[in-house]
């Protein structure tokens, strides 16, 4: 499985990239990192040849032609766009000279600047929870059990469940990594219920390069748009660096090293093997199933065997 675009569009996809990057100004240093993290840790590319693929508008137009892979060409290229500091007239001409060619113009050019913008405003609030920045952005809500008024007490209460359970895997994530538990006043609060469990249920810790490898597990598992999008929002803000004013950059070129891109390769491998969306397991439905069980309806391979 091609995860992103089709088999056929990768290599095009890829010159459309360089060559829109390229035209807008210059190649950034971000800019060619995402496009050979893309290229090497999604479709499997020799980093090497990666500077030799480089395509006009037209010639991408005459080799891109599904729908879909135009579509998602669309948001590469505005998630390009954002990469190349400082962004400039030329890099969204050079953005609006292939979208045209690929009649991926007008409003839904427009939507998807939004889209790709607000899945890094999204993953940025993961970031500060990070780095405990903003402890607020912890606040959750969701769908409580009958006879229960607090979330929060709800979820305290996976404290008393065994180890091998998923709640008390969930309440330990929390603990071990500083963060407050929900207490359900959030408007992002679903999201993150959902996000956090998936990280349990995956394994995979909240680094930059353990946020990179779900996001990579859940869209090879389920190409959904919801999954995209966060997929881009962690290589903009972990990757590349793309935060909000006012606050450091996180670790930036983290698959730059080998532990990164083995761990994106291997995400995407476990992913493909799982065929489950995991961005919506249900916690508390699963609370006090063994965690073990709960992998295996979904057919989550343990880390380190796919």
């Amino acid at each position: 499985m091609t995860v992103l675009v089709s088999d056929s569009a990768v290599d095009p996809v890829i010159g459309a990239l360089m060559g829109a990057a390229s035209a807008g100004g210059g190649l950034t240093k971000e800019q060619h990192s995402i496009i050979v993290t893309l290229a090497v840790g999604c479709w499997g590319r020799d980093e090497h040849r990666v500077d030799e693929l480089s395509l006009s508008p037209v010639e991408v137009a005459e080799q891109v032609v599904d729908a879909s892979d135009r579509r998602r060409l669309k948001e590469l290229l505005v998630m390009l766009e954002l990469c190349g500091h400082p962004l400039t007239e030329d890099r969204v001409a050079a953005t609006e000279t292939y979208a045209e060619a690929l009649d991926q113009a007008g409003r839904s050019l427009l939507i998807a600047r939004d889209l790709v913008q607000a899945s890094a405003e999204r993953t940025f609030l993961d970031y500060l929870r990070l780095y405990g920045l903003d402890p607020a952005a912890t606040a959750m809500s969701s769908e409580l059990p009958p006879g229960t008024t607090s979330l929060r007490d709800v979820l305290e209460s996976y404290r008393e469940l065994p180890v091998e359970t998923l709640g008390r895997a969930f309440f330990d994530f929390h603990e071990r990594n500083g963060f407050a538990l929900p207490d359900g006043h959030s408007s992002i609060a679903q999201t993150f219920v959902h996000h956090d469990t998936a990280h349990v249920v995956t394994g995979y810790e909240p680094t930059g390069e353990g946020e990179i490898a779900l996001g990579a597990m859940l869209l090879a598992a389920a190409d959904t748009e919801k999954n995209w999008l966060a997929f881009v929002g962690n290589l903009l803000v972990h990757e590349v660096g793309h935060v909000m004013p006012g606050y450091e950059h996180a670790r930036t070129e983290l698959l730059d090293h080998h532990l990164g891109r083995s761990m994106l390769v291997e995400s995407l491998q476990r992913g493909t093997q799982c065929g489950h969306d995991l961005s919506n397991i249900d916690l508390l439905a699963m609370a006090t199933r063994d965690i073990d069980d709960v992998r295996a309806d979904f057919s989550v391979p343990a880390i380190g065997t796919a």
